[in-house]
């Protein structure tokens, strides 16, 4: 006989994750295959009885007639720990159960584990949804396209709108390949990267250019050949009153040439102490 771990022993206690009436069946199962008495019955189900327990507790304090054949400890025992009562969830809730089950983008291509073997994580999303919808049960198929919508970009652009059933929705999904989720992540980034160049161009495009005369404005404003040169302290002399008829204003020159001219300027000799 293999010998047990004490984490498959039973407590019957109210927070013990085993059900009590699942741990009969599996004694029962086994001992359905011996040819024992019920003397060797019972001491086979006290073996199963975690020490110090509620359930090792309740065993011993049976009296010898209540446990002296495996009927009458079977009928001791379920007294003792009744069937678990079923609550049957309402169609509200298995709608709210079916529309809460989401996968994620970046669940697409990893792998989980679903009763002991590993499988990819959107082929165990499409099992799952569709053991919920059968549970409603959503006969008219009337949720498969809110539930569509919920998809992540790269699952949704690998499912086409027209499967528009539960068992066409779930196949589809459960058939796209590894390589494809990949292929498409890789073009939607692409994608995600256009867009944002373009963005950024527009909001360049949106700021007003700047003229040429405000570029040589701002060259001249902090243009410098040397210390600034002390300024008069005399009072201006009362401005004339008359208009001349013609004031010398000088050559008139370009921008162009006002930086030429500039350029030609020696820089200013270094001060010696």
């Amino acid at each position: 006989m293999a010998e047990r771990r004490s984490d498959e022993l039973f407590a019957g206690d109210d927070d013990d994750t085993v059900d009590p009436r699942d741990f009969l069946k599996r004694v029962q199962h086994y001992l359905m295959a011996t040819a024992w008495e019920d003397e060797e019955k019972v001491n086979y189900f006290e073996t199963w009885l975690k020490s110090g327990s509620t359930a090792e507790q309740w065993f011993r304090g049976l009296e010898a007639a209540k446990k002296a054949t495996w009927r009458d400890l079977c009928a001791e025992f379920k007294e003792r720990w009744p069937e678990r009562p079923i609550v049957q969830k309402s169609t509200a809730e298995k709608q709210a159960e079916l529309e809460g089950e989401k996968i994620t983008e970046a669940e697409l291509g990893t792998k989980v584990k679903v009763n002991g073997m590993e499988v990819y994580a959107h082929v165990a999303w499409a099992n799952k949804v569709e053991k919920l919808a059968k549970a409603i049960p959503d006969n008219n198929n009337l949720l498969v396209v809110g539930c569509r919508r919920q998809l992540p970009p790269t699952l949704k652009a690998l499912v086409s709108s027209s499967q528009d059933t539960w068992s066409t929705f779930c196949t589809a999904v459960r058939t796209i390949r590894p390589l494809d989720i990949e292929e498409e992540k890789e073009k939607q980034e692409k994608q995600a990267r256009i867009e944002g160049e373009l963005q950024r161009v527009r909001q360049q495009q949106r700021q007003p250019p700047q003229s040429p005369s405000s570029s040589l404005g701002q060259v001249f404003r902090n243009f410098s050949v040397g210390p600034p040169i002390p300024q008069p302290r005399f009072q201006p002399a009362a401005a004339n009153t008359q208009t001349p008829a013609q004031q010398y204003r000088g050559p008139q020159r370009t921008d162009a040439k006002k930086l030429t001219i500039i350029a030609r300027i020696p820089p200013p000799s270094p001060r010696h102490n």
